[in-house]
């Protein structure tokens, strides 16, 4: 009973922030925004040759599941990703277009087969775009989607923020997500990392990090057996731009802890990934 109210007071906690840091970061972005403003861009675009040079788009070359602030550049991105997880023991694979709409607006569509079980779902999102790193020194935005298999393969509602920041040589991102389950009352939630560093800015080679965690938030229901406590990723990564064009390659280790007995699962991951801009 004690750790069902815990984990009961978490989770709400947990929405209570995302909805705080969701509302604060919107009002900053309306104070400082200057009216009549009708570029959106985050600083990523300086320039036609700059664009070409640099990685196509902030972050989905580098990480596809995770969204970033700035729009797709420079209208529309696809990316597809495929590879290994050793703690589930199944093959990762996920595909994303990302476009942008109207201003500040972009839509993300794609889909995702989980390891788990090798069953593929689909995944919608809406992005809108709150800081301006040219303006307010880092960008920002909030997102809510849909995703087919959430955590615990049930069908969920997404809502988080985002934050980032790139310069010539670097490029940070982050994010945080509440997850309402459709089924069981399912709720969790998703924390995201990744960082680059251009090591040679004239084949444009960039090395870093990409970390993802997501847990579970609700103990209140029964729970089927081999349900996730938590699950993540962590490990290097390698991103070569070619132009609109981006190949990147990922290792490291996934885990998988069980919440209920059970052992938990630790091992090697994988993925190589492919981008383009249009």
């Amino acid at each position: 009973m004690q750790v069902s109210l815990n984990f009961s007071i978490s989770s709400r906690v947990f929405c209570s922030f995302c909805l705080v840091a969701l509302l604060g970061v919107t009002a900053k972005a309306r104070a400082q925004s200057p009216e009549g403003d009708s570029e959106r861009d985050t600083g990523d675009q300086a320039s036609p040759a700059r664009a070409r040079d640099a990685i196509p788009v902030s972050v989905p070359p580098v990480t596809p599941s995770l969204l970033g602030p700035g729009r797709a550049a420079p209208h529309v991105y696809v990316g597809a990703e495929g590879g290994w997880d050793g703690a589930r023991r199944g093959p990762i694979v996920e595909t994303n277009v990302e476009a942008a709409v109207v201003g500040p607006v972009s839509f993300r569509a794609g889909a995702a087969v989980n390891p788990s079980d090798g069953r593929a779902s689909p995944l919608f999102a809406l992005k809108v775009d709150v800081l301006n790193q040219a303006r307010h020194g880092i960008g920002a935005a909030v997102f809510g989607g849909y995703r087919g298999q959430g955590f615990n393969l049930v069908p969920a509602m997404e809502f988080g923020v985002v934050l980032g920041r790139r310069s010539e040589r670097l490029s940070l991102v982050s994010s945080v997500a509440y997850g309402q389950g459709l089924e069981r009352g399912e709720r969790y939630g998703d924390v995201r990392v990744a960082g680059l560093a251009r090591v040679h800015p004239r084949a444009n080679v960039n090395v870093g990090l990409d970390a993802r965690v997501r847990f579970d938030l609700e103990y209140d229901d029964d729970e089927p057996s081999g349900e996730a406590l938590l699950d993540g990723i962590a490990g290097p990564i390698v991103v070569w731009g070619i132009g609109r064009f981006a190949i990147s390659g990922q290792g490291g280790v996934g885990v998988v802890t069980p919440r209920l007995g059970g052992t938990t699962q630790v091992g090697a991951t994988g993925r190589l990934g492919l981008g383009a801009a249009f």
